[in-house]
């Protein structure tokens, strides 16, 4: 991602929920921000996330033309997620400008 450092990887598990109040000071609290994402589903594969996140990026978002906004991106798991498994999806959220919806027709 630009302005990164080459090689800086943060990674945060997470759950939704619809207040901080009462939760332990141990835990972090972060706030996804409002944003249009490109969505890419993944096969919950785990030896192939890594190399389809990077064909992600490497590929797919130049080839549309799509332009990512801020330096984060996310993994949404929902009730339907089995780890390993080929008919299994995870889905990958990367936050875009708001006029790449040109763009949603090349992907």
């Amino acid at each position: 991602i630009e302005g990164a450092p080459k090689g800086d990887f943060r990674y945060l598990a997470g759950v939704e929920v619809s207040s901080a109040v009462g939760l332990s000071p141990e835990l972090s609290i972060r706030e996804v921000p409002g944003s249009k994402y490109a969505v890419f589903p993944i096969e919950a594969v785990i030896e192939n996330i890594s190399r389809r996140i990077s064909e992600i990026y490497s590929v797919h978002i130049p080839k549309s033309g799509l332009r990512i906004k801020g330096c984060y991106d996310f993994e949404y798991y929902d009730y339907n997620f089995k780890s390993n498994k080929e008919n299994s999806m995870l889905y990958f959220y990367v936050p875009i400008e708001e006029d790449a919806n040109k763009c949603k027709d090349k992907l």
